[in-house]
């Protein structure tokens, strides 16, 4: 039987008040630790108002807030009949999607942290094959016999909805990778200046003939010298003879990545051949490439098929393979990584970064679905063949529109073992690893709110084993009570201590405090209620 009261000052609604008093310790809590940190930087004057916060104990307690009459004025002034469980729903989902972003932030620095310019190259190779779906996309509409403009529309915002995502995140990934590269080089020149006073000069003009292994380490993991200038100096000779040509174009960078410049001779190197130009095969090495340098411009450049450049004739020489293949046996015996070498190889670790960066949307993709199947109470699968059950069906479905489902399935016979993830094994790992991030979840709210209630009973399934379920019963920081399954296990013993030892076995896993367990509701069996043992 309900009795009703009334206390002067009293809220309508307790909860609301709850959530009052919640916010103010932490907004108090927020300031006492900014008072401990602008007194730990002070003198003599913050040691007195340590000494008198050490004798007030709780400083956060109920006296820090404002009458009665005054939070009720303010709840009343402040919400209007109707409104308060609306406003506590909005912001509730406002913190569960803060909380969200900030586990995605997390998992997400975490990973950027151990990227390379290889998984940038991969993400970059899925954009390209994003972008392909764009040609599907306009060869539907040329060949359709009567277009649909609004389906039309749609596709055109999705696919460049995806293929702005995948930019923006190519372009966030690329620039941190870059900034560690950076980051790398100012301690490998640090590391190097320590380790032997006389550096090689980057200037292939000025660079030595004999250096060591450590200085030819240290050069080639800062790369040939390319000056990018926006005027280079100009030879007068061949101008004078009515040459074009007359000075350096970087565009041949590109062209030859083992082309250098040097400021101080105005001439071309090649960086291979300055490195390794002595050894077998380098008997009629031409000096000039090495240590001399090239400054006929006029000449780099082949005039048709007859008449080839300096740069063709020299790349393209013996002597200068055999300054590569020297180069490439210094590099595999130092322990660099040959794929700079190797095209095959990169282009197959490329290759492996786009099947990863399509494999993770795939992952997405099918965990979506199990959230969906698993909000909505829908079996994913029957007790007949795996293939007629929900989860697979409402797969295939989507890979007719989705253009990673379909790759993904049109490659199994490429991947080793055949992965589709689609197995009932699959679908159970979904469903715990889900699982396991809800109880995550759960278990933040109920230590945030202070104090909880548990509510136990058992039932039969239908295998007729007895399983324990324990749930608990809290208020949320918005005022709101909230009611969450704990766990469900079977109950192996029915005597009241037995019951008592699962429930806390239950709690203790979740790592939940007993000391904040304010109330217990259970059935009216005599093993919970009885007097001498429940």
């Amino acid at each position: 039987k309900s009795i009703s009261y009334k206390v002067a000052g009293a809220p309508a609604n307790p909860f609301i008040l709850a959530a009052q008093i919640h916010s103010q310790k932490v907004s108090q809590t927020k300031k006492d630790s900014q008072s401990v940190s602008i007194l730990e930087t002070s003198s003599s004057s913050g040691n007195v108002e340590n000494k008198t916060s050490e004798n007030d104990p709780q400083p956060d307690k109920v006296q820090n807030l404002p009458p009665p009459d005054t939070v009720e004025f303010e709840f009343m002034s402040s919400t209007t009949p109707g409104s308060e469980s609306n406003e506590s729903h909005e912001a509730q989902e406002v913190e569960s999607d803060t909380l969200e972003n900030e586990t995605e932030e997390t998992e997400e620095n975490q990973d950027d942290k151990n990227m390379t310019w290889f998984q940038c190259a991969g993400l970059l190779q899925y954009l390209k094959s994003q972008l392909r779906n764009v040609e599907g996309i306009i060869d539907e509409v040329e060949t359709a016999d009567n277009a649909n403009q609004e389906y039309f529309l749609n596709k055109v915002i999705e696919t460049v909805g995806q293929v702005e995502e995948t930019a923006s995140e190519l372009l966030r990934i690329s620039s941190q990778v870059l900034e560690k590269v950076e980051k790398e080089n100012m301690t490998l020149d640090d590391s190097n200046q320590k380790a032997f006073p006389t550096m090689p000069s980057l200037d292939p003009g000025l660079r030595s003939k004999h250096l060591t292994d450590s200085q030819k380490t240290y050069l080639i993991q800062i790369g040939p010298n390319q000056p990018n200038l926006q005027v280079y100096p100009s030879n007068s000779s061949i101008a004078k003879e009515g040459h074009k040509q007359s000075r350096f174009n970087p565009s041949w960078f590109k062209e030859y990545p083992h082309l250098e410049y040097s400021l101080s001779k105005d001439a071309a190197f090649c960086f291979v051949c300055s490195l390794f130009g002595s050894g077998p095969g380098m008997e009629k090495a031409e000096n000039v490439w090495s240590t001399e340098g090239v400054c006929t411009w006029h000449k780099f450049k082949s005039c048709g098929k007859a008449k080839r450049g300096k740069l063709a004739t020299h790349f393209s020489s013996a002597c200068h393979k055999s300054a590569m293949f020297a180069y490439a046996n210094f590099v595999k015996t130092c322990g660099h990584v040959d794929v700079l070498l190797s095209k095959t190889k990169r282009h197959a670790l490329i290759q492996e970064e786009e099947d990863l960066v399509r494999n993770r949307k795939v992952v997405e993709i099918l965990l979506d679905i199990t959230k969906t199947l698993g909000r909505q109470g829908i079996a994913f699968r029957g007790h007949g063949d795996d293939k007629e059950g929900n989860f697979h069906q409402i797969v295939m479905l989507m890979a007719r529109y989705c253009p990673d489902l379909k790759f993904w399935f049109s490659t199994t016979r490429m991947r080793p073992y055949r992965v589709t993830y689609l197995s009932p094994q699959s679908q159970n790992e979904f469903i715990e690893l889900i699982g396991r991030q809800v109880q995550k979840r759960v278990t933040k709210e109920i230590k945030e709110a202070g104090m909880y209630s548990v509510m136990a009973d058992t039932t039969p399934d239908v295998s007729h084993k007895d399983r324990l379920a324990v749930a608990c019963r809290y208020v949320d920081a918005n005022g709101q009570p909230r009611e969450r399954l704990m766990s469900l296990t079977e109950a192996k013993d029915k005597t009241g201590e037995g019951g008592a030892d699962e429930i806390i076995e239950a709690l203790n896993k979740h790592e939940m405090n007993l000391n904040e367990l304010c109330f217990q509701s259970y059935d009216y069996t005599a093993s919970m209620s009885g007097r001498f043992n429940g």
